[in-house]
């Protein structure tokens, strides 16, 4: 049997196909249904000539691979710094400027409500006010700690 001659475009293709397109050698040569041997020559002897190796995609490839799992990265990190952000916010308090603070003594405190309540005989008229605002603010503050 006479061996098969192929053209220098069709070698060439077959080249472009490896080398650009992605292909492995065995690949390309099933797809044209050539030998693997005789598409390995043809990228080695024709691959100067194109003037593209086949190891330059892949590396690029694998930096453009490289720099999409570092942006992944920073964005799952900023997610999750934005995931807490929200759910400390979300706090009842937080937003009112820590109303229900340990030691602010102002109105919005549990010990101004007892200390008011302490006082109602002395400061009737001018902590009555002052002292449903507190009482009401403490009784919310124990609702949402049993929540």
């Amino acid at each position: 049997m006479s061996r098969k001659k192929y053209s220098r475009e069709f070698k060439v293709s077959a080249v472009k196909l490896v080398n650009e397109q992605g292909y492995s050698v065995r690949d390309a040569a099933v797809s044209l249904t050539v030998d693997p041997q005789s598409v390995k020559a043809w990228v080695a002897k024709y691959t100067p000539e194109i003037g593209k190796t086949p190891e330059s995609e892949p590396a690029r490839l694998r930096a453009q691979l490289k720099e999409a799992r570092d942006q992944l990265k920073r964005v799952t990190m900023e997610r999750d710094i934005l995931k807490k952000a929200t759910a400390f916010f979300a706090k009842p308090g937080v937003a009112e400027g820590r109303a229900f603070g340990r030691r602010s003594g102002k109105i919005g405190s549990c010990r101004s409500a007892r200390r008011s309540k302490k006082a109602a005989a002395v400061t009737a008229a001018r902590g009555s006010a002052r002292r449903s605002k507190a009482t009401a603010l403490c009784a919310m503050k124990k609702r949402w700690r049993r929540s």
